[in-house]
């Protein structure tokens, strides 16, 4: 009988104990969610950036589209057509006061274009005031497409002296037959001494233009 009261009283005890714990929680809860919310706190500094991962391995290169199909062929080019004429006329001697003609040279042109006309030679003069006049004409014994001189053109000595001579051109053509001439003379203003000429070479060359 003793015993039984004993039990009973601890069991009054805990269970005390149980219910002041559980009222102290409930008064608690409910304060906390009765009373006003604070104000917001202000926002913390940014933490310091994380250290970045490694780059990936490059992707695969893509597969290479088909070639393109051949654009079509372009017209053909001039032929280029040309001709080569010449006249090896050589020496020669006692060139006179009037237009001489030294030799032609006659090109067949297979085209419209042009002709390009070359004349060499050397001069020897045998006095001073004296000089050789050098050119190319459409005619015999003209000069109307070019003309150079060479010499001595004051003084009264008989030093023979040696002048390389040179006439060249350039004369558009029609297709056909073309005939041009080299001529030389003494002018009559610089013609104290004789005047010989050597190596004379006439050149045509026709070119498609």
């Amino acid at each position: 009988m003793f015993q039984n009261y004993r039990v009973s009283t601890r069991t009054f005890i805990f269970g005390l104990l149980i219910t002041i714990i559980a009222s102290v929680a409930v008064s608690t809860l409910v304060a906390q969610q009765l009373a006003p919310t604070g104000p917001q706190g202000p926002a913390g500094s940014q933490g310091i950036q994380g250290i970045s991962g490694e780059q990936g391995i490059p992707g695969e290169q893509g597969i290479s589209g088909e070639q393109g199909a051949t654009g079509l062929t372009g017209p053909q080019g001039s032929s280029g057509l040309t001709a080569v004429e010449f006249n090896d006329i050589g020496s020669v001697s006692g060139i006179p006061t009037t237009a001489l003609n030294l030799g032609s040279v006659t090109l067949n042109a297979p085209a419209d274009g042009y002709v390009m006309l070359i004349a060499t030679g050397y001069a020897v003069t045998f006095g001073d005031d004296t000089v050789c006049a050098f050119g190319l004409g459409t005619t015999a014994g003209a000069t109307d497409l070019d003309l150079t001189q060479a010499g001595v053109l004051d003084g009264s000595g008989s030093q023979r002296r040696e002048f390389s001579v040179m006439s060249n051109a350039i004369v558009p053509v029609t297709e056909g037959f073309h005939t041009f001439y080299a001529t030389a003379y003494r002018p009559s203003v610089f013609s104290s001494q004789s005047v010989n000429l050597a190596s004379v070479y006439l050149t045509a060359v026709f070119f498609e233009g």
